[in-house]
């Protein structure tokens, strides 16, 4: 699932988190293999996250692996690297907002979602103007404690 996952092929990765709850799942939801271990669970976990967020090679990826059979849905506090937490919503299998918070400052590079782009950023709640984009990336210099809303189309 996880590797999946990180190569974005997101329906291979929901088969295997798929087949990891109907095959080597107890109902307490504990993983099966003799007669537990816990690397299932976490494995299983990450698996998920790394379906929803991505933050590896300097960039941070929104919905990179999200399979068509979670269309419409939202997750909230997940992590990337440079200590932000993320909050992504979608519907019909696009993202359509992303809240970052960002726990020290910093410039951070976000890849806009596959087929879409950034039309609205808030930072505290004020407009501010969209950054201009490099190599596809979004670059954004990020203050600590503030809020930065990302709209996308």
């Amino acid at each position: 699932m996880n590797f999946w996952a990180r190569l974005e092929e997101g329906n291979l990765a929901h088969q295997n988190f798929v087949a990891l709850l109907a095959k080597s799942t107890l109902p307490n939801l504990f993983d099966n293999h003799p007669p537990f271990q816990i690397d299932g669970n976490f494995g299983g976990t990450a698996g998920v996250a790394e379906m929803l967020l991505q933050s590896h090679a300097g960039e941070i990826t929104i919905l990179p692996a999200l399979p068509s059979a979670w269309g419409t849905g939202s997750i909230k506090g997940l992590r990337a690297r440079g200590a932000l937490e993320v909050d992504i919503s979608w519907a019909s299998g696009r993202p359509t907002v992303a809240v970052l918070r960002p726990d020290v400052g910093g410039e951070h590079r976000l890849r806009p979602p596959r087929g879409q782009r950034l039309v609205s950023l808030l930072e505290n709640g004020k407009k501010i103007p969209v950054p201009a984009m490099s190599n596809g990336l979004i670059l954004l210099k990020m203050s600590k404690g503030k809020v930065y809303r990302f709209t996308f189309r």
